[in-house]
């Protein structure tokens, strides 16, 4: 199964922690050529180790540490990726940060610069530099936007506000995927995308939430959807694989809730 992916290049941006650190040990896993990105070199080490031991071909990932609100650096991401393996297959952008904001926050335009600066501005920098590589392979890309992006998120319940910039810059997500789709499709590049809602990953801590708070987001995700369970990690990085396979090779422009039936209810 996916033997396809034997010697493709994969570059997963966040790919330090979380839904993007379990993305590219998958791909590894299946045979491809990885990059390993995010911010912590040490994260980055520790990744780069757990693909080269899954690879079934030990191949050594590119790893490199990249600020993706810096464009010198999401230049020089993409001019590593192919001086080092001559192309690209897959490009998934995973990386995001989030803040909660509200309309009124006194720094609301701080916050919203701050989102867009990493959750969507490097994505179209990415795109751009990327899509001449994925036009020659005849690849893929697979954005991970959120639930937030369709509908505003906030849990009344545990007085956690309305995380609006975050909403904004994924529902700006979602549209590039289907702006991309509709210019690239022809030229034989799939551009799909990837929507879950709240996932245990490191972003939780990130965001300060004491380990009381964790575990009460936890608990209400659990309670609120139809699957009663929390979203994991693998959740989402066993669709992003599949949105890059021929399994899906009739997709494109597809924005996929994965959020366990929640906006069913």
């Amino acid at each position: 199964m996916f033997q396809e992916f034997k010697d493709k290049v994969v570059l997963v941006t966040g790919s330090n922690s979380g839904i993007g650190e379990e993305t590219v040990v998958l791909f590894a896993s299946y045979g491809a050529k990885v990059v390993v990105t995010g911010r912590n070199e040490l994260r980055i080490n520790n990744v780069t180790s757990k693909c080269q031991q899954k690879s079934p071909f030990n191949y050594e990932p590119l790893k490199v540490v990249a600020d993706l609100v810096k464009e010198e650096d999401v230049k020089s991401l993409v001019d590593q990726t192919i001086n080092k393996f001559g192309r690209l297959d897959v490009l998934v952008n995973c990386a995001a940060i989030a803040k909660g904001s509200n309309i009124m926050d006194e720094d609301v335009l701080q916050k919203f610069d701050e989102t867009m600066a990493f959750n969507l501005r490097p994505v179209v920098h990415l795109c751009h530099l990327c899509l001449p590589h994925l036009v020659e392979s005849k690849g893929v890309i697979v954005n991970v936007s959120s639930f937030a992006g369709s509908k505003p998120f906030g849990i009344k319940s545990l007085q956690i506000p309305i995380f609006a910039t975050y909403c904004l810059a994924k529902a700006g997500l979602d549209m590039l995927t289907k702006i991309l789709a509709v210019e690239f499709g022809p030229k034989g590049v799939r551009v799909n995308c990837v929507s879950p809602s709240t996932i245990v990953t490191p972003m939780l801590d990130r965001l300060g939430f004491s380990e009381e708070m964790k575990l009460q987001i936890i608990a209400n995700q659990e309670s609120s959807n139809l699957l009663r369970r929390i979203g994991q990690p693998d959740d989402i990085s066993t669709i992003i694989l599949f949105f890059a396979s021929n399994m899906s090779k009739f997709l494109t422009g597809i924005v996929m809730l994965a959020d366990g039936g929640l906006h069913l209810i």
